[in-house]
């Protein structure tokens, strides 16, 4: 009767064999390096005396491999140059991303309360019928990300947004300090530019970083909301 260590080293090879017959050599040698890297059936893991069913263990690994160097990683799991699996959630990518959503969600939320009075300030027709259509358009962005944050398995939250606080704090000295002067409506049409180059640098960026994560439905909300945002706020 073989001992168990002779067993798992046949198992192993044999998918090894199996494995050389269906891809490329390199594929073979990083299926092996996926699984070593993550402690997947290292032979020293059984010779330790630590219980592992290492061989089986290792075929899986170097089935995952194969998988990932023709499919890629699997839904929700990223992998590096090494082989490395890592849960996209854990990911710096997913971070940064995840602060943007938040960074997102609170300039929405801001602009909500601000826009109602850079419109009520406005002294031409045009302008104050533009920010009343992006009081509108605004509540809808506040909604997608809302949907943002549930494709992503994420709770809505807010993180302040500095910059648009910024932004905002400027339309109002504009409206205190040009407050019945023609140059009114030119300064507030420059906050509301700012706000919007703002946000499409912002939104343009979360995009792409949803692209590369897989997240295909946040990738579509937002860019239903980029297209808006390069809409101009008055012509």
């Amino acid at each position: 009767m073989r001992d168990s260590a002779g067993e798992r080293r046949e198992i192993g090879s044999r998918a090894e064999r199996r494995l050389a017959r269906v891809c490329f050599p390199c594929r073979a040698a990083r299926a092996r390096a996926v699984a070593e890297q993550a402690g997947l059936g290292a032979a020293q893991a059984g010779q330790q005396g630590q219980g592992v069913e290492a061989g089986p263990i290792y075929a899986f690994g170097l089935w995952m491999g194969l998988f990932t160097s023709i499919f890629g990683a699997p839904n929700n799991w990223a992998v590096d140059k090494n082989g490395k699996f890592t849960a996209t959630f854990e990911t710096d990518q997913y971070k940064a991303a995840t602060a943007y959503v938040k960074d997102l969600y609170s300039a929405e939320n801001q602009l909500v309360k601000a826009l109602p009075k850079m419109a009520k300030a406005a002294h031409s027709p045009k302008l104050k019928a533009a920010f009343e259509k992006h009081m509108g358009e605004t509540d809808g962005h506040v909604e997608r990300l809302e949907q943002v944050f549930a494709s992503i398995g994420e709770t809505p939250k807010g993180k302040t947004c500095d910059a648009i606080l910024g932004i905002i704090e400027e339309g109002k000295e504009v409206m205190d300090e040009y407050k019945g002067m023609p140059a009114l409506d030119a300064g507030l049409l420059a906050a509301a530019q700012a706000v919007e180059h703002y946000e499409i640098s912002r939104y343009g960026t979360l995009k792409t970083w949803a692209n590369e994560l897989g997240y295909n439905d946040a990738v579509k909300l937002l860019d239903a909301t980029l297209k808006e945002e390069k809409t101009p706020t008055a012509r």
